[in-house]
């Protein structure tokens, strides 16, 4: 199917019919001195044209070129991630999907497998037959450029979208949409178009890559984790994964913000971390923090009506655990992806890159296209926070909630299947943790006692964690049997 964006109505307005003669047949030398020639009649466009989009023929001319002729300027062309749209020529867009068509059958690429790839396509006519293509040869002055004329060509593109999106921020601000979703729009729109400038070689053979794999085991390096100090999880999970997405899910009242706080707590006596809560006010997660970290009563905070003993045990905790609190930001307040990333960018500016990231919650994302429906909403924002992770390098962890069907079923204990209603989260995350606690249905059961199912693990395994729970002191433990961490044997008991 044929592109019918912006670029394609701006170049079919500019591209000039040309003649249908032959070209010469001799050709500019082959070195990398040689200079980018005037395009010839048949790549002829009107260049000068004020109001033409940035482009460059000449450039996108010698791109298909290296493409037609060299095999190696041909990968290094593909894999930079080069795109029909970026071409500005209607014609030499439909030169390039040729030419990915046949690469992608391993077909041979040159001047007769292109030609009759076009006339299947029957787009051959189109673009000014078999001549056309002769002219792009004797237009290419060098292979040797090809990395040169692809980020001339790159660029002309980014700056023509550029265009799209100064023209869309007029448009916004004319029908009167607010300054902040306009920044997050416009926010939003330049960090895609980052991502697609790219700029690092993605492709790496494979004999590379288990080198790199031997002489980290040599090292003794373990692929990095931030772990959720509850050693029962860590020794199945090792902890939540860099650079990857992890999902915890659970029904309302499960205990989804406390276990992503006592991750977060044990994270920050190590690393920087950052909580972002859309859900709770940060006065709220203040609460919580201060009855983890001292081993008071939740409600007597909420009452406010903390004893002397409770004031003490406040300071101290504070003392011991201040490494923790002064790693630990906690922001409310920020509801879109792109909010979310501009302050981690601030925090890593600062020299404070986050190792943990925690999203509290996923539903309450506000998504980049709002006319999306809801599934299709969770999904994009899934799949956001996942290149994110890849790209910041840090653990992303999200919260998220499980379908009220799950409250028909017998057991009560959620499995992956609930999340297949929550946009294409069980496919983007590398780890999904789904919480269960008996006691939150059946009265006679005891309180204490919480699970942690694995219902996916790319790097570990799956199964059942048990885990203590405290609610009093809004904190997740390990068993008592196993250890306490900041808890001690007789406030789990009392708890």
């Amino acid at each position: 199917m044929r592109p019918t964006g912006i670029g394609e109505r701006c170049a079919n307005a500019l591209v000039g019919s040309g003649t249908k003669t032959r070209p010469s047949s001799s050709r500019p030398g082959m070195n990398s001195r040689t200079p980018m020639p005037e395009a010839p009649p048949h790549l002829a466009v009107v260049s000068n044209d004020a109001s033409a989009p940035p482009h460059s023929v000449e450039a996108e001319v010698a791109v298909l070129g290296a493409l037609l002729l060299d095999e190696k300027a041909r990968r290094e062309v593909i894999a930079s991630g080069l795109v029909a749209d970026d071409f500005f020529v209607p014609k030499h867009r439909e030169i390039f999907e040729a030419i990915l068509a046949l690469d992608r059958s391993s077909m041979p690429v040159d001047l007769v497998t292109v030609s009759e790839q076009l006339r299947r396509q029957g787009e051959l006519a189109r673009i000014g037959g078999p001549a056309q293509l002769m002219a792009i040869l004797d237009a290419t002055p060098t292979t040797a450029n090809a990395g040169r004329y692809l980020a001339i060509v790159k660029d002309h593109a980014t700056r023509r979208k550029l265009l799209l999106v100064a023209g869309e921020v007029q448009r916004m601000t004319k029908e009167g949409v607010t300054s902040a979703a306009i920044l997050d729009e416009l926010e939003g729109a330049t960090d895609q178009l980052r991502s697609e400038r790219g700029g690092t070689k993605s492709s790496r053979l494979a004999c590379e890559l288990i080198a790199e794999v031997h002489d980290r085991c040599e090292r003794g390096e373990e692929v990095t984790a931030v772990p959720t100090g509850l050693s029962a999880l860590d020794s199945k999970i090792r902890g939540f994964t860099a650079g990857a997405l992890s999902i915890v899910a659970g029904r309302p009242g499960m205990g989804k913000t406390v276990f992503a706080l006592t991750a977060a707590l044990n994270a920050a006596e190590h690393a920087p971390v950052m909580f972002f809560s859309i859900e709770l006010q940060a006065r709220e997660i203040a609460d919580r923090l201060a009855a983890s970290i001292a081993e008071v009563d939740l409600r007597a905070i909420l009452d406010g009506r903390l004893s002397d003993e409770d004031w003490q045990r406040q300071m101290s905790a504070l003392a011991r655990h201040e490494t923790a609190m002064s790693n630990l930001t906690v922001v409310a307040g920020q509801k879109s992806v792109s909010q979310i990333i501009s302050a981690v960018k601030a925090e890593i500016a600062d020299g404070r890159a986050p190792a943990l990231i925690v999203v509290d919650h996923i539903g309450l994302v506000v998504p980049r296209d709002r006319r999306a429906n809801r599934w299709e909403e969770a999904s994009q924002t899934s799949r956001d926070l996942k290149y994110f992770a890849a790209e910041s390098g840090a653990a992303v962890v999200a919260l998220c909630q499980i379908n009220r069907e799950l409250e028909n079923t017998k057991s009560r204990r959620p499995t992956i299947a609930n999340l297949r209603e929550s946009g294409s989260h069980e496919q983007d995350a590398d780890l999904i943790l789904l919480l269960y606690r008996k006691a939150y249905y059946e009265s006679d059961a005891d309180p204490t006692e919480a699970e942690v199912i694995i219902g996916k693990s790319r790097s570990g395994t799956t199964g059942k964690v048990n885990l203590g729970f405290a609610g009093r002191y809004a904190k997740f433990t390990d068993p008592p049997q196993r250890s306490f961490g900041w808890m001690s044997k007789e406030s789990f008991r009392n708890a």
